[in-house]
Protein backbone atom coordinates (compact mmCIF):
# COMPACT_ATOMS: atom_id res chain seq x y z
CA UNK A 1 0.00 0.00 0.00
CA UNK A 2 1.40 3.35 -1.05
CA UNK A 3 1.82 5.78 1.82
CA UNK A 4 0.41 9.26 1.25
CA UNK A 5 3.00 12.00 1.50
CA UNK A 6 2.04 14.77 3.93
CA UNK A 7 2.72 18.18 2.46
CA UNK A 8 4.69 20.49 4.71
CA UNK A 9 2.95 23.71 5.70
CA UNK A 10 4.50 27.07 4.88
CA UNK A 11 5.75 28.61 8.12
CA UNK A 12 5.05 32.35 8.27
CA UNK A 13 6.31 35.05 10.63
CA UNK A 14 4.21 38.24 10.79
CA UNK A 15 6.00 41.47 11.76
CA UNK A 16 3.81 44.51 12.47
CA UNK A 17 3.69 47.01 15.33
CA UNK A 18 -0.13 47.14 15.15
CA UNK A 19 -1.91 44.45 17.15
CA UNK A 20 -4.97 44.94 14.94
CA UNK A 21 -3.03 44.09 11.77
CA UNK A 22 -1.14 41.24 13.43
CA UNK A 23 -4.41 39.60 14.44
CA UNK A 24 -6.01 40.33 11.06
CA UNK A 25 -3.12 38.78 9.14
CA UNK A 26 -2.72 35.84 11.48
CA UNK A 27 -6.39 34.90 11.34
CA UNK A 28 -6.73 35.59 7.63
CA UNK A 29 -3.78 33.67 6.22
CA UNK A 30 -4.11 30.82 8.75
CA UNK A 31 -7.45 30.02 7.13
CA UNK A 32 -5.47 28.51 4.27
CA UNK A 33 -4.63 24.89 5.19
CA UNK A 34 -1.20 25.09 3.57
CA UNK A 35 -0.04 28.02 5.73
CA UNK A 36 0.91 28.09 9.40
CA UNK A 37 1.61 31.32 11.29
CA UNK A 38 4.38 30.16 13.62
CA UNK A 39 4.90 33.52 15.33
CA UNK A 40 4.20 37.25 15.29
CA UNK A 41 6.58 40.08 16.18
CA UNK A 42 5.97 43.68 17.21
CA UNK A 43 9.25 45.16 15.92
CA UNK A 44 12.46 44.20 14.06
CA UNK A 45 14.31 43.32 17.26
CA UNK A 46 11.56 40.92 18.28
CA UNK A 47 11.46 39.60 14.71
CA UNK A 48 15.18 38.83 14.72
CA UNK A 49 14.77 36.56 17.75
CA UNK A 50 11.68 34.90 16.28
CA UNK A 51 13.50 34.19 12.99
CA UNK A 52 16.24 32.34 14.86
CA UNK A 53 13.76 30.47 17.05
CA UNK A 54 11.10 29.47 14.51
CA UNK A 55 13.01 29.47 11.18
CA UNK A 56 10.05 30.69 9.10
CA UNK A 57 9.77 30.00 5.38
CA UNK A 58 8.31 33.45 4.65
CA UNK A 59 8.08 36.70 6.59
CA UNK A 60 5.55 39.50 6.14
CA UNK A 61 7.05 42.83 7.16
CA UNK A 62 5.41 46.18 7.84
CA UNK A 63 7.54 49.02 6.48
CA UNK A 64 6.53 51.73 8.93
CA UNK A 65 7.56 50.76 12.45
CA UNK A 66 9.11 52.58 15.42
CA UNK A 67 12.78 52.18 16.45
CA UNK A 68 13.75 50.67 13.09
CA UNK A 69 11.94 50.80 9.75
CA UNK A 70 11.14 47.64 7.83
CA UNK A 71 13.52 48.69 5.05
CA UNK A 72 16.41 49.24 7.46
CA UNK A 73 15.68 45.86 9.01
CA UNK A 74 15.77 44.22 5.57
CA UNK A 75 19.16 45.78 4.83
CA UNK A 76 20.57 44.32 8.05
CA UNK A 77 18.73 40.99 7.83
CA UNK A 78 19.28 39.74 4.29
CA UNK A 79 23.11 39.43 4.33
CA UNK A 80 22.88 37.29 7.49
CA UNK A 81 19.55 35.47 7.15
CA UNK A 82 18.37 35.35 3.51
CA UNK A 83 14.62 34.92 3.84
CA UNK A 84 11.69 35.48 1.44
CA UNK A 85 10.10 38.70 2.69
CA UNK A 86 6.83 40.27 1.59
CA UNK A 87 6.65 43.92 2.63
CA UNK A 88 3.39 45.57 3.58
CA UNK A 89 3.12 49.31 3.14
CA UNK A 90 0.61 52.10 2.63
CA UNK A 91 3.37 54.32 1.21
CA UNK A 92 4.06 53.55 -2.46
CA UNK A 93 7.42 55.37 -2.44
CA UNK A 94 8.87 52.83 0.00
CA UNK A 95 8.14 49.82 -2.22
CA UNK A 96 11.14 50.29 -4.52
CA UNK A 97 13.44 50.76 -1.52
CA UNK A 98 12.11 47.55 0.01
CA UNK A 99 12.62 45.58 -3.21
CA UNK A 100 16.17 46.90 -3.53
CA UNK A 101 16.80 45.89 0.09
CA UNK A 102 15.87 42.28 -0.68
CA UNK A 103 12.08 41.88 -0.43
CA UNK A 104 10.65 39.43 -2.97
CA UNK A 105 7.18 40.98 -3.16
CA UNK A 106 4.83 43.54 -1.64
CA UNK A 107 1.19 44.22 -0.86
CA UNK A 108 -0.53 47.52 -0.11
CA UNK A 109 -2.14 47.94 3.30
CA UNK A 110 -5.92 48.01 3.00
CA UNK A 111 -8.46 50.41 4.45
CA UNK A 112 -9.71 48.72 7.63
CA UNK A 113 -13.20 50.16 7.06
CA UNK A 114 -13.57 48.57 3.63
CA UNK A 115 -14.53 44.93 4.24
CA UNK A 116 -14.26 43.88 0.61
CA UNK A 117 -10.82 45.45 0.34
CA UNK A 118 -9.57 43.48 3.34
CA UNK A 119 -10.84 40.19 1.92
CA UNK A 120 -9.06 40.84 -1.39
CA UNK A 121 -5.94 41.86 0.54
CA UNK A 122 -5.84 38.57 2.47
CA UNK A 123 -6.39 36.52 -0.69
CA UNK A 124 -3.61 38.41 -2.49
CA UNK A 125 -1.26 37.91 0.45
CA UNK A 126 -1.96 34.16 0.61
CA UNK A 127 -1.11 33.77 -3.08
CA UNK A 128 2.10 35.78 -2.70
CA UNK A 129 3.16 33.84 0.39
CA UNK A 130 2.88 30.59 -1.56
CA UNK A 131 4.94 32.01 -4.41
CA UNK A 132 7.51 33.55 -2.07
CA UNK A 133 8.01 30.23 -0.28
CA UNK A 134 9.50 28.80 -3.48
CA UNK A 135 12.01 31.65 -3.93
CA UNK A 136 15.67 30.63 -4.05
CA UNK A 137 17.71 33.16 -2.09
CA UNK A 138 20.88 31.10 -1.72
CA UNK A 139 22.73 33.40 -4.09
CA UNK A 140 21.51 36.61 -2.46
CA UNK A 141 24.51 38.85 -1.82
CA UNK A 142 25.01 42.30 -0.43
CA UNK A 143 26.63 43.33 -3.70
CA UNK A 144 23.62 42.34 -5.79
CA UNK A 145 22.45 45.94 -6.07
CA UNK A 146 25.72 47.15 -7.64
CA UNK A 147 25.70 48.05 -11.30
CA UNK A 148 27.12 45.25 -13.43
CA UNK A 149 29.56 46.44 -16.06
CA UNK A 150 28.88 45.86 -19.74
CA UNK A 151 30.12 42.49 -20.99
CA UNK A 152 30.48 40.83 -24.35
CA UNK A 153 28.08 37.98 -25.02
CA UNK A 154 28.65 35.07 -27.37
CA UNK A 155 24.95 34.34 -27.91
CA UNK A 156 23.49 35.23 -31.30
CA UNK A 157 20.04 35.05 -32.90
CA UNK A 158 18.40 33.89 -29.69
CA UNK A 159 15.63 35.68 -27.83
CA UNK A 160 14.12 35.13 -24.41
CA UNK A 161 10.91 37.04 -23.68
CA UNK A 162 9.49 37.47 -20.19
CA UNK A 163 6.05 39.00 -19.74
CA UNK A 164 4.41 40.25 -16.56
CA UNK A 165 1.10 41.91 -15.91
CA UNK A 166 0.16 44.41 -13.19
CA UNK A 167 2.10 43.68 -10.01
CA UNK A 168 4.67 41.55 -11.82
CA UNK A 169 7.58 43.98 -11.80
CA UNK A 170 8.94 42.64 -8.51
CA UNK A 171 8.95 39.11 -9.97
CA UNK A 172 10.93 40.34 -12.98
CA UNK A 173 13.42 41.99 -10.60
CA UNK A 174 14.01 38.65 -8.86
CA UNK A 175 14.63 36.94 -12.20
CA UNK A 176 16.99 39.63 -13.49
CA UNK A 177 19.07 39.54 -10.30
CA UNK A 178 19.69 35.81 -10.77
CA UNK A 179 20.93 36.07 -14.37
CA UNK A 180 24.64 35.38 -15.05
CA UNK A 181 26.98 38.29 -15.74
CA UNK A 182 27.58 37.22 -19.33
CA UNK A 183 23.91 37.37 -20.28
CA UNK A 184 23.26 39.25 -23.56
CA UNK A 185 21.83 42.75 -23.57
CA UNK A 186 18.35 43.16 -22.12
CA UNK A 187 15.55 45.36 -23.40
CA UNK A 188 13.11 46.12 -20.60
CA UNK A 189 9.69 47.54 -21.59
CA UNK A 190 7.37 49.11 -19.05
CA UNK A 191 4.16 50.68 -20.28
CA UNK A 192 1.71 53.27 -18.97
CA UNK A 193 4.01 55.01 -16.53
CA UNK A 194 3.67 58.69 -15.76
CA UNK A 195 6.91 60.79 -15.96
CA UNK A 196 7.43 60.66 -12.18
CA UNK A 197 6.93 56.89 -12.06
CA UNK A 198 9.27 56.38 -15.02
CA UNK A 199 12.02 58.28 -13.21
CA UNK A 200 11.51 56.27 -10.00
CA UNK A 201 11.37 52.99 -11.94
CA UNK A 202 14.61 53.81 -13.78
CA UNK A 203 16.59 55.09 -10.79
CA UNK A 204 15.48 52.66 -8.10
CA UNK A 205 14.44 49.52 -9.98
CA UNK A 206 16.35 49.19 -13.25
CA UNK A 207 19.72 50.93 -12.93
CA UNK A 208 20.84 49.37 -9.60
CA UNK A 209 20.73 45.84 -11.06
CA UNK A 210 22.85 46.68 -14.06
CA UNK A 211 20.43 47.61 -16.83
CA UNK A 212 20.86 50.69 -18.97
CA UNK A 213 17.91 52.88 -19.90
CA UNK A 214 17.17 55.15 -22.83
Amino acid sequence: MKQMKIKKKIKVLIVDDSIVYRELLSKGISADPSIEVVATATNPYDARDKIIEYEPDVMTLDVEMPRMSGIEFLQKLMPQYPLPVIVISSVSESIFDALNAGAVDFVTKPDMEAGKSIESYINELIIKIKIASTANLSQWKKESSKVISRVKANWRNKLIAIGASTGGTEAILTILKSLPKNVPGIVNCKYSLCPTSRSTYRNQFVSPIGLYTA
